[in-house]
């Protein structure tokens, strides 16, 4: 569970500061309630499903009721590390799909 979640590296040429506005655009798509959390200078961002799942998070922590719930953000030059709970599940599937498309630069990293 998203501690211990699934690593994914996906190569970019953006900036981290695209790869995060990359991200928040994806995410957006399939949570438009994502709350984001703990955004610091080093382009690493958490971004939780909605306020319920994030006021959850931080009262519970890391527990299996909350899977799917959190998609933590690391991006540095050259790679965006993307973290879930299960690559598979939708919509995190869609989301892995549309921030691959927005990271090789085939897609807008505006966040609509």
């Amino acid at each position: 569970m998203m501690i211990g979640g699934v690593d994914i590296i996906i190569p970019t040429e953006i900036s981290p500061l695209q790869q995060i506005i990359a991200a928040s655009g994806a995410v957006l798509r399939i949570w438009p309630g994502a709350v984001f959390s703990h955004v610091t200078a080093d382009a690493e961002v958490f971004i939780y499903k909605n306020g319920i799942a994030k006021r959850a998070m931080d009262r519970l922590g890391v527990v299996p009721e909350l899977a799917d719930t959190m998609i933590h953000v690391l991006a540095r030059e050259g790679e965006s590390t993307v973290v879930v709970d299960d690559p598979e599940s939708e919509p995190i599937k869609t989301f892995l799909s549309d921030i691959r498309r927005r990271l090789s630069g085939n897609g807008s990293t505006h966040l609509s």
